[in-house]
């Protein structure tokens, strides 16, 4: 497939037929459903064996966590270039930190209380001060374990880091989408892809202090190795942006069904492989493991994004755009926060009953777990954080 057939050409010169570009993407919602789908179904199933075909998505599920930067990146990156593109002023920046502080802040904050009460409940180990302090300023992805409050709360760490330089970069797109510089745009959103790239290719030709800090401390939970998410989510929206701009799709439908396809397959692909469990057992890193995977499974959903959007509104556009998974979308976030509490709760459930893992109750447990966070997610997300979000909004 040649890509310089199907993308529209850079054109510095203002359009005579411009069209208003569309901030507002529900085919999004349905790539933050399944994003969000697949790490519940990775923390449920992890210890489980369905499947042999099935165990990759179990397994690999986490490979989802960079499509929530992706998306992010993607849906802050457009007001500021249709800001520019419009002539209409830049997006208020402290507006930006109010909104995002509305959204993240909140139900973190309670669900912190929620999990360390629970944790006293159950005499699990408590955060010291120090991980507390780094909990409370978003910083615990700085730490060389995993939290002891939440395991999942590194990536929002990872996610309030960037919205604290997002205003800078929309700034910066922001002027060149004022003079229609989009060919700069790409290569500013390239430089933030490739600049981690380069880092996790330094930290493996440093092994000692790869075995010394560890593969999360340097690599899965580090905010500059995960930057590349954000630099293909710039993209996403630069080229959206430019062929929206002229009424267009950056790619045909032909090319767009190929890539999507091409993409859903290479991801199946990458999920077959665990780089932390190579890693943990004392395999050496290479120039694939971890640098290059992370950035296949980045662009792998890129493209998986750009090509839905490119397809006719019927099929796969549709269910991506569908009511069921607009509202997965809008419980993404509680779904996200009290997955491990519900984990654990039946976990322990389960102990204290002195019911065994195996054949039926696994299943159970599974099923228990379920109910519970799909129970738990729309309270959380109607009774408390929806309040916040309409307030956000105002």
């Amino acid at each position: 497939m040649s890509a310089s057939s199907d993308l529209l050409p850079i054109n510095n010169s203002a359009s005579s037929s411009s069209h208003r570009i569309q901030t507002r993407l529900p085919e999004l919602d349905g790539f933050r459903a399944l994003a969000v789908c697949l790490i519940l179904n990775h923390h449920f199933g992890i210890f489980v064996r369905v499947l042999p075909w099935y165990n990759p998505i179990m397994f690999g599920g986490w490979i989802a966590v960079p499509l929530f930067f992706v998306l992010s990146s993607m849906l802050l990156t457009l007001p500021f270039l249709r800001a520019g593109l419009d002539a209409d002023k830049c997006p208020s920046i402290r507006r930006f930190y109010e909104r995002r502080a509305l959204r993240i802040f909140p139900l973190f904050y309670l669900s912190m209380l929620i999990y360390m009460a629970a944790h006293a409940a159950w005499r699990s180990p408590l955060p010291n001060w120090r991980e507390l302090v780094q909990h409370v300023f978003f910083l615990h992805n700085f730490q060389l374990g995993t939290s002891t409050i939440n395991a999942p709360y590194w990536s929002l760490a990872v996610e309030v880091q960037f919205y604290l330089a997002m205003p800078l970069i929309g700034r910066k797109l922001y002027i060149y989408a004022q003079r229609n510089d989009f060919r700069a745009s790409i290569l500013f959103g390239c430089s933030l892809t490739i600049a981690p790239l380069v880092y996790r290719i330094l930290v493996v030709c440093q092994p000692a202090l790869l075995r010394r800090l560890g593969y999360n401390f340097l690599i899965y939970s580090s905010t500059v190795s995960n930057f590349d998410s954000f630099g293909l989510g710039i993209l996403c929206a630069v080229l959206y942006a430019q062929a929206a701009r002229h009424g267009r799709t950056v790619f045909s439908p032909r090319n767009a069904v190929v890539l999507l396809a091409t993409g859903l397959m290479l991801l199946y692909v990458l999920m077959c492989f665990n780089p932390e469990r190579q890693l943990s057992r004392e395999a050496s890193a290479n120039w694939f493991t971890p640098p290059v995977y992370y950035t296949l499974i980045n662009a792998s959903w890129a493209a998986c994004i750009l090509a839905t959007l490119s397809l006719p509104r019927s099929g796969w556009r549709r269910l991506m755009s569908s009511r069921a998974a607009v509202q997965v979308s809008a419980i993404s976030y509680s779904l996200y926060l009290w997955q491990w509490l519900c984990i654990d709760a039946t976990q322990r459930l389960f102990l204290h009953l002195g019911i065994t893992s195996g054949g039926v109750h696994t299943l159970l447990r599974l099923v228990i777990q379920a109910l519970l966070v799909i129970t738990l997610a729309p309270l959380s997300y109607y009774g408390f954080e929806s309040r916040f979000l309409r307030y956000s909004r105002r």
